[in-house]
């Protein structure tokens, strides 16, 4: 039976393979599960907590075309989803930005050369 450690190793390897079919790899993410949400997927099944506290790698690559950009996300299931919701997560924040920052310039309290402090953020 392999170990925790050499498991996920081979799942790394795996992906890894997986990953050079694509022609634009963009990044490799550590993301680390912490407690709060690992509660959250998962409730409070303790003998589970060990296996997900270690970091695992989710893999994001694009594929650029005339009309629109894909993006793939490759890893373990849940890694997926969890990728996929920091992503909407971090749009929602940059489109809150935007829009904060051009009710601002309308009103006139906030210049485009201010832009890059964190007032309004």
């Amino acid at each position: 039976k392999l170990s925790g450690f050499h498991t996920h190793f081979k799942a790394f390897c795996d992906l890894h393979r997986r990953v050079a079919a694509f022609e634009y790899p963009v990044a490799f993410l550590s993301v680390q599960l912490e407690l709060w949400v690992f509660k959250g997927l998962f409730g409070l099944k303790k003998e589970l907590l060990a296996e997900f506290q270690e970091t695992y790698v989710v893999s994001l690559t694009v594929r650029i075309d005339t009309n629109y950009t894909v993006l793939y996300i490759h890893g373990p299931g849940i890694l997926r989803t969890f990728a996929v919701l920091l992503l909407i997560v971090s749009l929602a924040c940059n489109l809150r930005i935007k829009r904060n920052r051009a009710r601002a310039w309308a009103r006139g309290l906030q210049s485009p050369v201010w832009w890059a402090s964190r007032y309004f953020i």
